[in-house]
């Protein structure tokens, strides 16, 4: 398997992977330290509506660290992805007591889940620090899959 290849249409930036798609996932500065040094290795997704990344990482999938309300700060691979769905209180409070201490996730974060239906967990591999790079899109969203036909804009931030 390779590493992520530029685009035709933005050939500056190196960050489609090989099945032409890469994902971008917002996390807190705090999670992204937990991260990258390893301490953090399953990154946890909910929601009450089928979305992204629900049904849509793969194993081996770029996954982009983007610091929330910030630029792309960081690079993984997804490892082991595991999809949950018809959750219930019970359900994430199981979730909880498996996985938390690869999630490291405080019991507010739990509970403000606990009406979720849907949860994606993802094992994260091999995550590094990169040269940060603002989305240009605009884009807030929690978790973004970007497909080689729609890739965004990215730049270099100053440093």
């Amino acid at each position: 398997m390779g590493g992520p290849r530029s685009t035709e249409q933005n050939p500056s930036v190196d960050i489609v992977d090989e099945n032409g798609r890469y994902h971008v996932a917002v996390f807190e500065s705090d999670s992204i330290t937990k991260v990258l040094r390893g301490d953090k290795i399953q990154g946890l997704w909910c929601s009450q509506l089928r979305r992204a990344p629900f049904g849509a990482v793969d194993e081996g999938d770029t996954i982009y660290v983007r610091q929330n309300s910030g630029p792309i700060v960081a690079i993984a691979k997804a490892g082991r992805v595991r999809y949950f769905a018809n959750l219930d209180s019970e359900k994430v409070e199981r979730l909880r007591l498996q996985f938390n201490y690869y999630i490291h996730a405080d019991r507010s974060h739990w509970a403000e889940l606990r009406d979720a239906n849907y949860a994606t967990i993802i094992d994260l591999a091999g995550a590094e620090t990169i040269e940060p790079k603002e989305l240009g899109s605009g884009d807030s969203a929690e978790w973004l899959v970007v497909n080689e036909k729609q890739t965004p804009r990215c730049q270099s931030t100053p440093g």
